[in-house]
């Protein structure tokens, strides 16, 4: 596939690329002509699903390594003898900067090269600066190691478009809602494991060439194609007010409600809640709308992934007033926590239909990678400068 073909309109997106009628033929029947070919589509169940828990594992991990340090953020400062009001929103943010810059690379060096060589690279190189971070002798050191641990995170890019080469249409909404559970707590002709894309012959060669078009390609599909622009800054806007709360969280409940360094980490259970809400309920209702629309209208569209976004959406300024109001007067320590839940709820039912959308979108295009990568790097980039952006 050529950089032409990338500009990419967003009736194209919609309507052409996984539409799926008596002129076209579906994910069904191109993953059983694909079968002796080694389709990861037409692989047995228990293999694809062991794959699936094994990204998920790998997901938590991520983020997990994100967010583990927001409680112990007062005792890092004090350890290191700095001032928190630069540094306390610095220390957690600077890792999701991290990952807008590792975003955009990930995706088109997956499509050049595999799935498998570049997510399990991204692996070996966090689990090292995990550990590096972990031996920091000062303050600039824990930055600088936090920031380069959040360029290999290549789950959090490359989970969304495994799971479109394992699962047909119908099939993905379970399987993302499986894999972003654990938020809480195409090889050469599509033959191995690697994943390769199938266009990735196309691709050029050399690492010079590689290295320019994985910064060219996500920028001509982030402004050749406006639904991805439009959903993408969307993201990124809850994503940034996510952070945002996640940050100010645990100073709010040590400040206003005089929770100590250690019950201070339990108040974060009310985003899990949410996050484990939202994800049963899109994991129990977007395969089966799709299915339904299908059974309506005789073919399915990557549009019918967005309904729930309408719900998402909604939720979102209610639990912001939950938390805002309640922090601001004082109100039982229990009702900012319900606006948490709240605003993680809305959150995963914006993350999640969105990726599904770009996914089945472009996916068949074999640019599902690249466009998922310009959809993280907007959501980092947000995350990493709204907590800071707050204090000001």
């Amino acid at each position: 596939m050529k950089d032409d073909d990338l500009e990419i309109t967003a009736c194209d997106a919609g309507s052409n690329s996984s539409t799926h009628g008596p002129k076209q033929a579906n994910d069904y029947g191109r993953s059983q002509s694909l079968g002796k070919l080694g389709d990861p589509t037409s692989w047995p169940r228990w293999r694809k699903w062991s794959i699936v828990i094994c990204i998920a594992v790998m997901y938590m991990l991520a983020n997990f390594g994100t967010i583990i340090i927001v409680p112990a953020v007062p005792v890092i400062l004090s350890h290191f003898h700095v001032s928190g009001y630069l540094y306390q929103p610095l220390i957690v943010s600077i890792w999701e900067l991290g990952e807008g810059v590792g975003s955009f690379l990930v995706g088109p060096l997956s499509e050049q090269y595999g799935r498998n060589i570049v997510y399990h690279g991204g692996n070996i190189l966090f689990i090292l600066c995990s550990v590096a971070a972990a031996l920091s002798q000062n303050i600039s050191m824990l930055v600088a190691f936090r920031f380069v641990n959040g360029m290999e995170v290549t789950s959090l890019t490359l989970a969304p478009s495994i799971i479109g080469d394992l699962f047909v249409q119908d099939e993905r909404g379970t399987a993302m809602a499986q894999r972003s559970r654990k938020l809480t707590g195409k090889s050469q002709d599509r033959k191995d494991e690697n994943h390769r894309n199938p266009s990735s012959s196309d691709h050029p060669s050399t690492p010079r060439d590689i290295i320019l078009q994985s910064i060219v390609r996500p920028v001509r599909l982030l402004f050749s194609s406006p639904v991805v622009l439009v959903m993408s800054l969307y993201t990124a806007l809850t994503y940034g007010i996510s952070y945002l709360i996640l940050t100010t969280l645990a100073e709010i409940m040590q400040k206003t409600y005089g929770f100590g360094e250690g019950p201070v980490g339990i108040t974060f259970l009310g985003r899990a809640i949410g996050n484990i809400v939202g994800l049963c309920i899109y994991g129990l209702v977007s395969d089966r709308y799709v299915k339904h629309r299908r059974t309506i209208e005789g073919e399915s569209k990557p549009e019918h992934r967005l309904p729930l976004m309408i719900f998402g959406t909604a939720m979102l300024p209610i639990g912001l007033l939950l938390y805002g109001w309640s922090a601001e007067k004082h109100v039982h320590w229990i009702v900012p926590l319900v606006g948490t839940g709240i605003i993680g709820c809305s959150m995963l039912l914006t993350k999640l239909p969105t990726e599904n959308y770009l996914i089945d979108a472009f996916n068949d295009q074999g640019v599902s990678a690249s466009v998922l990568s310009t959809n993280a790097t907007p959501c980092a980039l947000f995350g990493a400068f709204f907590p800071s952006l707050g204090r000001c």
